[in-house]
């Protein structure tokens, strides 16, 4: 007897836990942060006084003084050893 009446219990409770819930799920709203963009003319402009250097540099002489007419140089090319770095005035050095 107490073997039918667990087996009842038990049926009835799988059965009365199969039926969908009337119960309407309330859709929470989450919180956003934000950043309100303001125009930049309220701000003046600034300005710092400085000097720029280049972080790497390479030091060249020449055999002769004298002004620098050419300097067929690109930035940031690279040169071999024969290559022209600089051309300069041929009035300054030639014996007269």
């Amino acid at each position: 007897m107490k073997t039918s009446v667990c087996t009842l219990l038990i049926a009835t409770l799988m059965l009365g836990a199969c039926g969908k819930s009337d119960e309407a799920v309330e859709e929470r709203l989450r919180p956003v942060r934000y950043v309100t963009v303001s125009d930049d003319s309220v701000f003046p402009d600034r300005s710092f006084s400085g000097t720029s250097k280049s972080s790497r540099e390479s030091r060249l002489s020449f055999k002769v003084s004298g002004t620098i007419i050419d300097a067929p140089l690109q930035i940031g090319q690279r040169l071999g050893a024969v290559d022209l770095n600089a051309e300069i005035d041929r009035t300054s050095y030639v014996m007269q």
